[in-house]
C-alpha cells in the first residue's frame, strides 16, 4: 500500500513543523525522526518521502546523514527540504539531495526555507512568517501534483561538489543552577552528550550544537553563552540580517 512518509532531523522541531505542513498536501502520513538511530527502511516505488534537514555551517548534519543512509528507496519519489537560519544554505540541498539520490530515490522537488536561528535566535526572529507559509503551501501542492503526473525530469538545485569542508562549531550549551533535573535535555540529544549522571555539564567531544538540549528545557537553564558565543553572534548576526526568501524546485 502507498505511503507518505516524513523524514527529518528536528532538534528544535521546526525542520519537523515545515516537513508535517508540506506533508498536509498529500494523504495521511507517517514520520520517521533521525534524532535517535534507526533500523534500516525501505520505501516502495509506490511511496512518497518528504525529507527534511537542517543547515548546519551549509552542510546538513553529519550525524543524520548517516542515519538518512538506512533509509533505502525504490525509485521512491522524494521532496528535498533544508531549512536555515537566513545566512546562506550553501552546499546542504544538493547534499540532502545527492545522498537521497545515492539511496534509491528520485527527487521530484526541493526547496529550502528559512525560520529562526537556532543558535542565535534574533536572527530569523518570527520566520517562517505569513509569506513563508503562503510559499511553503504552494510549495505542497505543486509537490502533490507533480509526483502524481509520475513524470521527473531530472532536477538542478544549487550548491557545489566537492561540498564545502566542515568545521566544528565550538559552541557547547550547557546548564546554569537553576536546572531541575529533570534529564529532558539527555532525552532529546541526538549524539549522547549529555550524560545523567551530570546533566548541567555537555561533553564538548560529542556536542554537534544542535540545540535540542536549549530548546526542550522547561526552566530556560541551558543555553549558550559565554565570550565566545558573544563574539561568534556579533559576526554571524549581520550576516543574517537580510530578508532571504524561500527558494524552491519543482
Amino acid at each position: 500500500m502507498a505511503k507518505v512518509i516524513q523524514i527529518h532531523f528536528s532538534p528544535t522541531q521546526t525542520t519537523a513543523g515545515i516537513i508535517n505542513r508540506i506533508a498536509g498536501a498529500f494523504p495521511e502520513s507517517e514520520q520517521i525522526s533521525l534524532m535517535r538511530d534507526i533500523d534500516p527502511v525501505v520505501c516502495e516505488k509506490t511511496d512518497t518521502a518528504i525529507v527534511g534537514m537542517p543547515v548546519f555551517a551549509g552542510r546538513i548534519p553529519a550525524i543524520a546523514k548517516q542515519r538518512l543512509m538506512k533509509i533505502k528507496g525504490k525509485q521512491t519519489p522524494a521532496v528535498a527540504v533544508v531549512v536555515y537560519g537566513n545566512r546562506a544554505y550553501e552546499d546542504a540541498l544538493l547534499e540532502l539531495k545527492d545522498t537521497l539520490e545515492q539511496n534509491g530515490f528520485v527527487v521530484a522537488a526541493a526547496g529550502a526555507f528559512i525560520a529562526r536561528h537556532s543558535l542565535f535566535p534574533a536572527a530569523a526572529a518570527g520566520r517562517p512568517d505569513q509569506n513563508d507559509l503562503k510559499i511553503i503551501d504552494d510549495f505542497a501542492i505543486r509537490c502533490a501534483e507533480k509526483i502524481k503526473s509520475g513524470i521527473f525530469p531530472p532536477l538542478a538545485v544549487p550548491g557545489n561538489f566537492p561540498y564545502k569542508e566542515v568545521s566544528p562549531i565550538p559552541l557547547f550549551p550547557a546548564a546554569d543552577e537553576s536546572c531541575i533535573l529533570c534529564a529532558k535535555c539527555a532525552e532529546v540529544c541526538p549524539a549522547g552528550a549529555i550524560k545523567r549522571e551530570d546533566l548541567r555539564k555537555t561533553d564538548a567531544a560529542a556536542c554537534i550544537s544542535c540545540a535540542a538540549c536549549v530548546h526542550v528545557c522547561p526552566v530556560g537553564a541551558r543555553r549558550f553563552q559565554g565570550e565566545m558565543y558573544e563574539r561568534a553572534g556579533q559576526m554571524i548576526l549581520p550576516k543574517c540580517a537580510a530578508y532571504l526568501k524561500p527558494e524552491i524546485f519543482v
